[in-house]
């Protein structure tokens, strides 16, 4: 039995590559972090590797291999890095009988999308994504004067062939002003041994929102509107993930998980763009404990893009 220890360092693109989980998983060797230190745009990791002498090399010449290898130096440290080249088949349905695209109040969008990549490929995957919003009146006095809207997606992604992981890139995160509000951006879902969101191959997130009232003038440059956001990302693939206890994450789907908000959005359509003002309060949520990584909240928030 040998035991070796190296270094990885991480650029931004790369943090969210499971390497050391495929090297455990490819190899027969054992991987334990001893020291590492991860932000939003670098990190690096001092991994002890156990094994056979030979198996651990074949091990990191795999990872030296993995994909159109480069290397550069990020300040002091040399990174070496893989790049892989694909080709995607993508499919869409679309149908749109909304009366107009910025701030309707009547008919819906509906959007499925199909990728599948060549059998062949570098890296082998296929995704689906489901994008249903739907404008609605109910005949109740007073309550039909509101405009109201349902909104829900869901997102699935599975690796096939030789790849053994959907492709970091290809996650899904939610979280944040465009799926879950009362959250942070992309946190919600599996995390690495380490607290850093990891993303899901597999999704599920959705809104419900009334409408208020609007003088006629501002109707097709403001809104104010109360909501309810609900969602959660999934790991429905082989990747296993631990918690801060060292045991096995459960990352399956399961409606017991979704988080949930409620507040009142702001959206207004200025000179520079379409600005989003929200302010969520978290219905459901995990608390941090010995055991369990907690949520990220964040109650206000601001964001400029699409009408949500």
């Amino acid at each position: 039995m040998t035991t070796q220890r190296v270094k990885f360092t991480f650029v931004e693109q790369l943090i969210k590559e499971p390497i050391i989980w495929k090297m455990a998983k490819e190899f027969d060797v054992v991987t334990n972090i001893r020291r590492a230190d991860v932000t939003d745009e670098r990190g690096w990791v001092v991994l002890e590797i156990e094994g056979d002498g030979e198996e651990i090399e074949r091990s990191l010449d795999w990872v030296r291999e993995n994909g159109d290898s480069y290397f550069r130096r990020v300040g002091r440290d040399p990174v070496l890095g893989t790049i892989v080249d694909t080709v995607e088949l993508s499919a869409t349905w679309a149908y749109d009988s909304r009366d107009r695209y910025l701030f309707p109040t009547r008919g819906g969008s509906h959007r499925l999308t199909l990728t599948v990549t060549p059998p062949g490929g570098a890296v082998e995957f296929a995704t689906a994504n489901l994008h249903t919003q739907q404008y609605f009146r109910l005949p109740i006095p007073l309550i039909d004067k509101l405009p109201l809207s349902i909104t829900a997606n869901v997102g699935w992604g599975m690796a096939f062939g030789d790849t053994t992981a959907l492709p970091p890139n290809r996650h899904t995160f939610t979280g944040g002003p465009d799926t879950v509000r009362g959250f942070r951006d992309g946190t919600l879902g599996p995390r690495d041994s380490l607290g850093n969101p990891y993303g899901g191959d597999s999704a599920i997130y959705g809104t419900a929102e009334a409408i208020l009232p609007m003088p006629s003038k501002w109707q097709t440059s403001a809104r104010v509107s109360l909501f309810y956001d609900f969602g959660q990302a999934f790991y429905l693939g082989d990747t296993k993930f631990l918690d801060k206890a060292g045991k096995t994450a459960d990352t399956s789907l399961s409606f017991q998980r979704l988080r949930s908000s409620t507040g009142i959005s702001v959206q207004w359509l200025a000179p520079m763009g379409l600005f989003r003002f929200s302010y969520a309060v978290p219905l459901s949520w995990q608390r941090e404990t010995n055991r369990l990584f907690g949520d990220d909240r964040e109650r206000f928030q601001f964001s400029v893009g699409n009408a949500f």
